[in-house]
């Protein structure tokens, strides 16, 4: 039999995850789970994650994003191809309702790795993403009104598909009150994104000690050197912690169809679906 399926995160952090964060998070999986059974490939599914969960406005990603301290919204992505090693990602942006299609656009279409700002809009929209500018929302608002230590957030997802390919994708708004201009891990490849032959990887959190740690890279190269994807997941997170005593979590997914998840946050809210043929 060969083994398929997704796991999706919306994020690790200190507070539990509500009933409409929960709800994101599980159709997120569903639709991705969706893309799978219809033949597509790893890639397929993770853009079709998140992209669900940065549409909608619950989670910290696309019409969701947390807030500059400037009061406006700039978004991290980035997209790995395992089985190609393709990549792309971007930062800093607005211009695009979803920036992991934008993410997409950048492995696809250029010859570069990462994008940021205006300049990655501007690519995204001359190769089709349409082009929409997110601002403050019900959602942002809610969220400032009821933090008071600030926070972070991001959603991911990883992939398995039936031809034995993986994938991962990230999208976030970034560190709540963030200085504009600031790009955080979910932009940079091996850090907050990673896929290859192995396994796959989305990491979340202190995004800054998250660089420093290539927290997904390493979880990948541990499955790679033969951990399971549990504990695969458990050494990468052990080893943040001791990076600016880094918070935040992983999930990663290896090429049998086995799925990791660890954290050292008090929660992640995290949705799995496998299935084989």
């Amino acid at each position: 039999m060969t083994e398929y399926g997704v796991l999706v995160h919306g994020g690790a952090g200190n507070t539990r995850a509500d009933a409409k964060e929960v709800d994101a998070i599980s159709d997120a999986a569903w639709a991705a789970h969706g893309r799978l059974i219809d033949g597509g490939t790893a890639v397929d599914a993770v853009l079709e994650a998140v992209s669900s969960m940065e549409d909608g406005g619950i989670l910290n990603a696309g019409m969701g994003s947390y807030l500059t301290d400037a009061g406006t919204v700039e978004m991290d992505a980035g997209v790995m191809d395992g089985s190609t090693m393709e990549c792309g990602g971007v930062g800093a942006m607005n211009g695009v309702a979803n920036p992991v299609r934008a993410a997409a656009i950048v492995m696809r279409e250029s010859n570069h790795s990462l994008l940021t700002g205006p300049g990655a809009a501007s690519f995204a929209t001359k190769h089709g993403v349409p082009a929409f500018t997110v601002v403050p929302g019900p959602a942002q608002q809610e969220k400032f009104a009821r933090m008071t230590d600030g926070g972070y957030g991001t959603v991911g997802a990883v992939a398995l598909d039936v031809f034995g390919g993986l994938a991962a994708a990230v999208s976030t708004g970034g560190v709540w009150l963030k200085s504009p201009g600031r790009v955080g891990d979910s932009a940079v490849v091996g850090a907050g994104y990673y896929a290859d032959g192995h396994a796959a990887a989305v990491a979340t959190g202190n995004g800054d000690a998250i660089l420093q740690a290539t927290t997904s890279k390493t979880a990948c190269g541990l499955v790679e050197s033969g951990m399971g994807a549990q504990e695969a997941a458990d050494a990468a997170i052990n080893q943040l912690g001791t990076v600016r005593a880094g918070r935040g979590g992983v999930i990663v997914m290896d090429g049998g169809g086995g799925v990791g998840v660890s954290f050292n946050t008090q929660v992640m809210a995290t949705h799995a679906i496998s299935d084989s043929v």
